[in-house]
């Protein structure tokens, strides 16, 4: 992303379209995540990119906002 670019996630619980300002990083490790890395690799992905970036608070909000609607396990 740009210098000074924002990041927003667009989700949809029960019909409601609800728009959120999230931080850059977290956007970037929900992309990877969507794209299907591994969480560990996804991770590891947004931390070289992103040093300031904060796993276990990243998940708790990406999954309040309803950001995820399954996990596939190995």
């Amino acid at each position: 992303m740009r210098p000074g670019a924002e990041a927003v996630l667009i989700t949809r619980p029960a019909l409601d379209v609800k728009v959120t300002a999230i931080p850059v990083a977290d956007a970037a490790f929900a992309q990877d995540l969507l794209q299907g890395l591994p969480i560990g690799e996804a991770v590891e992905r947004t931390l070289t990119r992103h040093s300031g970036f904060d796993f276990g608070r990243a998940l708790a909000g990406l999954c309040s906002l309803g950001a995820f609607s399954q996990a596939v396990l190995p």
